[in-house]
């Protein structure tokens, strides 16, 4: 399992502080430190009681959903193929696309916008079949169907990095 992020959208700060917003706010209290200390012993054995029922798979309260929303939107702002997509393909129930066509703009795609390493042509194909495109083998091709590449996915099929010695 991957860490989860917790939102934590409570701002402190006493008026005159750097970042303080007026409404927005709490006061800080400058005897927190001292509070804590004091719970110290309740609040680590409220802790390993969650460790116990969580890995004990007893019932636990639900994701919060400003969790849920959290990871959903870090899914989304790095989902490199949903970018992909959305910028080399056009959707349609009659359009359609050899498979290998589609993964070699994808891969130039990623290459040419220092994206990273593509992922293998069983990973894509996994991920495209997750996010709902179908496959068709004729005449021992595979296509992808509900997709094509559009002009700029059309561009990056083939494409070829620019010799670095014209930019000397």
């Amino acid at each position: 399992r991957r860490i989860v992020e917790i939102p934590f959208r409570a701002h402190f700060a006493d008026p005159g502080d750097a970042g303080y917003v007026e409404g927005v706010s709490k006061p800080k209290d400058p005897n927190l430190d001292k509070k804590l200390e004091a719970e110290l012993p309740h609040i680590m054995a409220w802790a390993v009681m969650g460790a116990i029922q969580y890995y004990a798979a007893e019932t636990i309260a639900p994701e919060p959903q400003a969790v849920i929303d959290a990871r959903d939107a870090y899914k989304e702002d790095t989902d490199v193929l949903a970018d992909f997509i959305s910028a080399c393909t056009m959707r349609g129930d009659q359009h359609t696309v050899r498979a290998g066509d589609l993964y070699e703009s994808y891969s130039q795609f990623m290459q040419m916008n220092s994206l990273g390493r593509a992922i293998s042509t069983r990973a894509f194909s996994a991920a495209l079949s997750e996010r709902g495109y179908g496959h068709q083998k004729r005449g021992g091709i595979i296509y992808r169907l509900g997709m094509r590449l559009n002009a700029a996915g059309l561009s990056y099929r083939g494409a070829k990095f620019p010799d670095a010695q014209k930019f000397k």
